[in-house]
């Protein structure tokens, strides 16, 4: 069984809350005498309330290794200063970078090619405004297309980044810039990145503006299916160049939050997206009419919707009220001071929690 085998395995680890998946794991990883099946085992007898002798073994073993300290063959490496490691069942899940350094990016590259290091799936980096040259060094080590979940939020990253990372990093399902300094130059650089695994995007603020918005609408993401960008101008013709992207019909999780969206509301929703579970629209200038935008047909599997602080009044609450909703779970319509009691107690008679 290859690599790219166990690394699907892995993968599917990733968001589950049983155990089946990692005993699936480790059934594959036992099929070609790799020890990570016992400990993967090891963990579940853990779990199950049962530990022989034989597990105590195995997991004394892998302690020794992660302290870095034993002549154990298959030891792991130290940490160096500014690296922090998560561990999930056994194996490398996630790193915290607050610090760029060559001994950083080593350290990385033995983790990764080390058994229990090759789940190493997220990486996020807390360096803020790091020197481009470091950054590059980063993206482009020998350990970096193995990690498919970046986050780089809050780093003052800027187009140059942007150029860098684009280049590096060819394959990846999630990438987090949030409240960076991408401008126009940076989104078009990212938009132009043919990303074809690239499921989740979040871009935050980062000043973009127009011009960016198309060139997110353009990019060829076919499977992206989480979007947050907040603070860009999205008008009538923006939403209808977001409205045609070729990711829109999978979209599951949209926030727009703050774009000036308004009456565009209907461009950006012309037809049923019934992907669309998680929709937050908040500070966007709605009122009533944008409000009744948002219907039980065109969202016919919505459970989740934020609309806080887009000048609703009365009438709007009592007409969304009065929609079949049957999927919804939550909805904020807080911060809208407008929306009076009787619409209020409206509200209340709902199936799902509503906030006011």
């Amino acid at each position: 069984m290859g690599d790219d085998r166990i690394g699907s395995l892995l993968a599917a680890t990733r968001t589950a809350e049983d155990w089946t998946p990692w005993l699936v794991l480790a059934d594959a990883l036992g099929e070609r005498g790799d020890p990570r099946a016992a400990l993967v085992r090891a963990h579940h007898r853990l779990a199950e309330g049962g530990l022989p002798d034989a597990d105590r073994d195995v997991l004394a073993n892998w302690i020794i290794a992660t302290e870095g300290a034993s002549e154990w063959p298959n030891s792991l490496p130290k940490a160096p200063p500014g690296v922090s490691v998560r561990w999930v069942r056994g194996f490398v899940h996630q790193i915290f970078l607050r610090r760029l350094a060559d001994d950083v990016v080593a350290y990385l590259n033995a983790l990764q090619a080390h058994p229990f290091g090759r789940g190493l799936n997220h990486l996020r980096l807390m360096v803020r405004r790091p020197a481009v040259a470091a950054f590059g060094r980063l993206v482009e080590a020998r350990f970096a297309p193995h990690v498919l979940h970046w986050s780089f939020a809050q780093q003052a990253l800027g187009p140059a980044h942007a150029r860098v990372l684009a280049a590096a990093l060819p394959t990846l399902r999630s990438l987090d810039v949030s409240a960076n300094a991408l401008g126009d130059g940076g989104m078009m650089t990212l938009a132009n990145t043919p990303w074809s695994d690239l499921e989740a995007l979040h871009l935050g603020s980062n000043g973009i503006g127009t011009e960016g918005i198309h060139a997110l609408a353009a990019a060829n993401w076919p499977r992206l299916e989480t979007l947050l960008i907040m603070a860009a101008p999205i008008g009538e013709t923006e939403a209808t160049a977001l409205a045609s992207a070729v990711y829109a019909n999978h979209l599951g999780f949209l926030q727009l939050p703050n774009c000036g969206l308004g009456a565009a509301i209907e461009a950006l929703i012309p037809a049923p997206r019934p992907a669309l579970h998680t929709l937050g629209l908040a500070f966007n200038a709605l009122g009533d009419a944008g409000l009744a935008k948002l219907s039980p047909e065109q969202l016919p599997n919505l459970r989740r919707l934020a609309v806080m602080g887009n000048r609703i009044r009365d009438r709007g609450a009592r007409h969304f009220a009065d929609q079949p909703w049957t999927t919804l779970r939550k909805v904020d319509l807080s911060q809208n001071p407008d929306i009076g009691e009787e619409a209020r107690q409206a509200l209340g008679t709902l199936p799902f929690e509503v906030l006011v």
